[in-house]
C-alpha cells in the first residue's frame, strides 16, 4: 500500500476500531446484536494487533528489521483479520453452553485490554525516555552556544582594549 497522510494499513485498522467503538455504542443504545462469538472474535483481533505494536515496541531501536518479524507481524494481522470475519461466523457447537461462551468471551476481552494497558505503558515509556534525551541535548547545545557567546565577547574586549 502507497504512503499517503499515513500509511493505509494504519488508516485501516483505525477506521476497524471506529466502527466497532460504535458497534458497542449502538449495543448500549439497544438498536444492535452483538454475539459472544463476535466478541472473542474482536478481542482475539485486538490481541493480535497489539502484539504486533508489542513486537514492534520491542523492537524499536533495532536499525534493520528482519524478513523473520515481518513474518510475524504479516501472520498477526492474518489472524487479527480472521478474527474480525471468520471467528464470528464459526459453528460454535464445541462450546453449546452459553455461560462458557461468555466466560470465553469475558476473559479473551479483559486480557486483551490489560495487553493493550501495558503496549501503552512501553510506548509512553520510550517516549518519555526520548523526550528526555532530547531535552539534554538542547541544555547541552545551549550550554556550547552561552561558552562561545562568552569566548566572542572576551575576545571583542580584548580587541577594544588594544
Amino acid at each position: 500500500m502507497r504512503e499517503q497522510g499515513g500509511n493505509e494499513a494504519e488508516n485501516l485498522t483505525i477506521c476497524i476500531g471506529l466502527s466497532i467503538v460504535l458497534l458497542g455504542l449502538f449495543y448500549l443504545i439497544r438498536v444492535t446484536i452483538i454475539p459472544s462469538s463476535l466478541v472473542i472474535g474482536v478481542s482475539f483481533a485486538g490481541f493480535c494487533l497489539t502484539s504486533v505494536d508489542f513486537f514492534d515496541e520491542m523492537y524499536y531501536y533495532e536499525k534493520n528489521k528482519n524478513l523473520k518479524s515481518s513474518i510475524i507481524n504479516g501472520l498477526l494481522y492474518l489472524f487479527a483479520a480472521m478474527g474480525i470475519i471468520v471467528m464470528p461466523n464459526l459453528k460454535m457447537d464445541m462450546i453449546s453452553n452459553k455461560d462458557a461462551l461468555d466466560t470465553l468471551s469475558t476473559g479473551v476481552s479483559v486480557a486483551t485490554l490489560g495487553y493493550v494497558f501495558m503496549i501503552t505503558g512501553f510506548r509512553n515509556k520510550r517516549i518519555s525516555q526520548e523526550q528526555q534525551i532530547q531535552q539534554k541535548r538542547y541544555v547541552q547545545r545551549v550550554e556550547e552556544l552561552e561558552r562561545q557567546i562568552q569566548l566572542l565577547k572576551e575576545n571583542e574586549n580584548k580587541k577594544v582594549g588594544a
